[in-house]
């Protein structure tokens, strides 16, 4: 079985339960036309590292999320790494720490592997 130090995923936003627009953590970046009229409008999450989340980038308008953490995610059960088995785990903890709350099956359901780094 593959296990992971750092795992890279993208989801669909219809995985989403909830999620805590008004979080201090959510940074807004507007992409805008030449016209400077927003055309997109996207979030990154900060302040989420200490908890092994490094990066989370959300595209409402094109129905996308892309996380990315490391197994320190994964706590105590840091030893195990990401794999099949604990991925379920790495998630929930992601809703614990988050503003943005996951449907777990839906999100593991959906997922799409973007840059995986790979424990030997």
């Amino acid at each position: 079985m593959a296990k992971f130090d750092m795992l890279k995923i993208q989801t669909s936003f219809d995985s989403v339960k909830s999620f805590d627009r008004l979080s201090d953590s959510i940074i807004y970046n507007p992409r805008v036309n030449k016209n400077n009229e927003i055309e997109e409008m996207n979030h990154t999450m900060k302040g989420f590292k200490e908890f092994g989340i490094k990066n989370t980038f959300i595209r409402e308008s094109r129905n996308q999320i892309v996380m990315e953490f490391s197994g320190k995610i994964l706590l105590d059960d840091y030893h195990k790494l990401i794999t099949e088995d604990t991925i379920q785990q790495c998630i929930e903890r992601y809703n614990e720490v988050s503003p943005l709350k996951f449907d777990v099956n839906k999100a593991i359901e959906i997922h799409m592997f973007l840059n995986v780094i790979v424990h030997k």
